[in-house]
């Protein structure tokens, strides 16, 4: 491995492959003075945030109202959309000469003026109940509006997120006429529009006011992030630590992607950025290619998970559950420790059985050589952990670790910033802006509708009665859909809207907040390496030569700890730091790991003799299913839960290991 290796080249070259596959790149291709445009909004929206975060008083001294803030940032923010992502996959191709840009454009220019219209008059529009009550010029604005950002949400999440959302954002229009437990409070198309863009309980609510104040530093930090090349830097580290190990650049990968990932938000950025060099030194290190695909897609989806940042859709959660977004992180950092130790020994298991060794010594870059390209990165890092978990200060940590780290990298000619690199920054910021917006707006729609029809309290309840009052069959159902809405959604898509509909039942049923909203999170997260979606494994297979189905096999078979986590703390919250008795925290703990670790070794045919040829194959599968039973068993809370788990585990790999000692002793079978 050359220490001269850019992450960057490669991501380029991959992202090229990618468009051709209509995988990642979704966007026109602008030129003249439609390239400039986005990026001045852009650069506006950023203006704006920092205004905000700091009560700087930018325009004229002028004190913002709140609203006034957040209209204006849609109102930047969305055009960009209509801009950059054309009408259909043709378009794409045409980029300004396709003959839908210019409607794009008109579009584009009626949503900023609609919403620079409602920033001006936010102090009346929340002030005189304009969501009730609104002039004529207020309500045609907010019916093309919410038109406008249902299409929106389609350009930028696909069809699949598009019907959930018009079907359940206009639901109060016709909720009279549904049966049962969709039957709600009748509202007119007029009225409903109202709401939705005038309200405060829906488009303009909880997640776009989490958008403008919280999210959008983190996606202007995390832009930065990779555009100064951290995948290249936490690479390096990752390689000096534990590139030396058996199976050492799988356990690169894994420590890599966590590390990235837990600051890009989105595994398959960060299969493409990591990937690009892990996967081809693990097929040379000895990893069959559909492995070290799925290692590398296993670690980049967990790694949105990985605190000090776990993705967009955290900071929600801290904010529908009122509670600091540093509370979510240290709640969540066990549950993910768990799981990256039964990677770890997943990987070290695997290179055992097949003898292949580490990096060789020359391979492995210098501390030097990381720190000359990336030194910048450690008080990047301090300045964001600081500001998270000493001063409490979330958006104000984001735009300060932002500024270090554009201030830092300029002292350097090998990282600092061209005008080539400014540029595609800012589109970069502008791309993933709107894509999260977006979908917040649309998933706020459907928030709107529940509070508008009555739904949102009668809801919950139904299904709650619906499972039969039965906690268990409530929490199946709303893993199973999860997983499913997870195959069409983004994770934060999928979560907001479990999070109205049925997590409510949950919490009813007796289960602990914090862990619904935590479960309802890891499952959706599920989607990304399961078939047949696990749109993770597709860079994954165009990296390592693969098949994606295969990779994506092997990658639940490695990553078994995240479908097993979710259930073990929704059912014991102390593994989310949820109990006031630090002995129960300390036990649970320690019997979930050696739960998850013996269910995922059991899974890969890793224990004894477990895979062995000499053992009967239902034997075989039959111990495994018993092994998981035990292990769930062990796992959960409650002293016979854990006897039975200890009983069954026992009985089932005692015999194993006698069996592989007997083996080992007689030596492989001779054929006569």
């Amino acid at each position: 491995m050359n220490d001269d290796l850019h992450v960057e080249e490669k991501t380029a070259e991959l992202e090229a492959e990618l468009e051709k596959k209509s995988v990642v790149t979704k966007y026109r291709e602008l030129t003249g003075v439609f390239r400039v445009i986005p990026i001045v909004l852009t650069v506006v929206v950023i203006l704006l945030s920092i205004n905000w975060t700091y009560d700087l008083r930018f325009f004229a001294g002028i004190i913002m109202e709140s609203y006034t803030f957040y209209y204006l940032v849609v109102g930047l923010v969305a055009p960009t959309a209509f801009l950059y992502i054309p009408v259909n996959k043709k378009a794409r191709r045409d980029g300004v000469r396709d003959v839908y840009f210019w409607g794009d454009a008109v579009l584009a220019v009626l949503i900023m003026a609609a919403n620079f219209y409602l920033a001006y008059n936010a102090y009346n529009i929340y002030t005189y109940g304009w969501e009730l009550v609104a002039p004529r010029i207020a309500t045609v604005i907010s019916v093309f509006l919410w038109l406008c950002y249902v299409e929106m949400a389609r350009r930028s999440g696909g069809a699949a997120i598009t019907i959930v959302i018009l079907a359940f954002s206009a639901l109060p229009i016709y909720t009279q006429y549904l049966p049962g437990i969709l039957n709600g409070i009748h509202k007119s198309v007029l009225h409903t529009a109202q709401m939705h863009i005038l309200g405060t309980d829906s488009g303009m609510g909880t997640l776009i006011r989490t958008f403008c104040s919280t999210v959008l530093p983190y996606t202007v930090f995390g832009t930065v992030i990779v555009a100064c090349g951290g995948g290249e830097f936490f690479l390096k580290v990752a390689m000096k630590v534990f590139g030396a190990m058996r199976g050492g650049m799988a356990k690169v990968a894994v420590v890599s992607s966590a590390l990235f990932g837990s600051i890009s938000g989105n595994p398959v950025v960060n299969v493409m950025t990591t990937g690009c060099v892990t996967i081809p030194a693990m097929k040379e290190s000895g990893f069959e290619p559909n492995m070290a695909g799925a290692v590398e897609a296993t670690a980049s989806t967990a790694g949105t998970m990985t605190p000090p940042i776990m993705g967009t859709a955290s900071f929600v959660m801290a904010s529908i559950l009122g509670i600091s977004y540093s509370e979510v992180a240290i709640g969540a950092i066990f549950p993910i420790l768990m799981y990256y130790i039964c990677v770890f020994l997943s990987i070290d298991f695997y290179a055992r059985k097949r003898g292949l060794r580490g990096m060789r010594r020359e391979e492995i870059p210098s501390l030097r050589s990381a720190l000359a390209t990336g030194w910048f990165f450690i008080p990047t890092m301090a300045v964001l952990l600081f500001f998270i978990f000493v001063r409490n200060q979330i958006p104000e940590a984001a735009m300060n670790a932002s500024a270090v780290a554009v201030l830092l990298v300029q002292f350097d000619k090998r990282t600092r910033f061209t005008k080539e690199k400014v540029f595609k920054l800012l589109k970069d910021i502008g791309t993933n802006c709107l894509e999260v917006m977006g979908v917040m707006l649309g998933v706020g729609f459907i928030m709107g509708s529940f509070s508008m029809t009555g739904l949102g309290v009668s809801f919950p309840h139904a299904m709650y009665v619906l499972a039969g009052e039965s906690v268990i069959l409530l929490v199946f159902l709303t893993a199973l859909a999860s997983f499913v809405m997870g195959m069409g959604m983004t994770t934060i898509c999928c979560y907001i809207f479990l999070a109205v509909t049925m997590a409510p039942a949950l919490v009813q049923a007796g289960l602990n907040q914090f862990a619904v909203h935590m479960f309802i999170l890891y499952c959706g997260m599920l989607s990304y390496i399961t078939p047949p979606v696990a749109v993770a494994t597709i860079p994954a297979a165009m990296i390592s030569g693969g098949d994606s189905l295969k990779i994506g096999v092997n990658a639940c078979k490695i990553g078994m700890a995240l479908f097993m986590l979710p259930f073990l703390f929704v059912a014991n919250p102390a593994l989310l730091l949820r109990d006031p008795l630090l002995w129960n925290i300390l036990k649970s703990m320690l019997f979930a790991l050696i739960a998850v670790v013996v269910a995922t070794q059991a899974v890969n045919n890793y224990f004894f003799a477990l895979g062995e040829p000499e053992m009967n194959r239902a034997v075989n599968i039959a111990a495994r299913i018993a092994l998981m039973i035990g292990c769930v068993a062990f796992g959960l809370p409650g002293t016979t839960s854990d006897l039975v788990g200890v009983a069954v585990i026992a009985v089932v790999l005692l015999p194993i290991y006698l069996f592989g000692r007997r083996r080992h002793r007689e030596g492989p079978a001779v054929s006569a």
